[in-house]
């Protein structure tokens, strides 16, 4: 039996969902270390820039709210661990990459990797402690 608040991915070739892979030896390149509710240490990022957007890892702007917040829905990741609040996710904007923090974040049941979420703009700093 798993653990329901570990996040579940279904991965090809298998018969059924799967934790999804953890974070070994420490933060991995570009990204965080452990999860981090609130953004700060810990959190990770998650590339949807240029270059990166493929099938099964995209997304679309929903909607644009007041006050550098928006709507999005996407896809992936499959093969690293989920989106999660306070994550950080880079996005496509004409050819540059915006970063957004993850306010909230939903998955789907079918695909289980679909999400939707509520993003708030977090413009990058010169601060060496900044995740991103």
């Amino acid at each position: 039996m798993t653990d329901p608040s570990t996040p579940q991915t279904r991965q090809e070739g298998t018969d059924g969902p799967q934790s999804a892979p953890q974070a070994s030896g420490g933060p991995e390149p570009g990204r965080g270390g452990a999860d981090a509710a609130d953004g700060g240490e810990g959190a990770r990022t998650h590339d949807y820039g240029p270059g990166r957007r493929c099938w099964g890892h995209d997304f679309t702007i929903v909607r644009v709210l007041d006050g550098g917040r928006v709507s999005a829905m996407g896809w992936g990741p499959i093969l690293t661990p989920r989106i999660r609040t306070g994550d950080y996710l880079l996005l496509d904007n004409r050819g540059s990459a915006t970063r957004y923090q993850v306010r909230e974040i939903a998955y789907q049941m079918d695909p289980p990797d679909m999400w939707s979420a509520c993003l708030d703009f977090a413009p990058r700093t010169a601060d060496p402690k900044d995740p991103a």
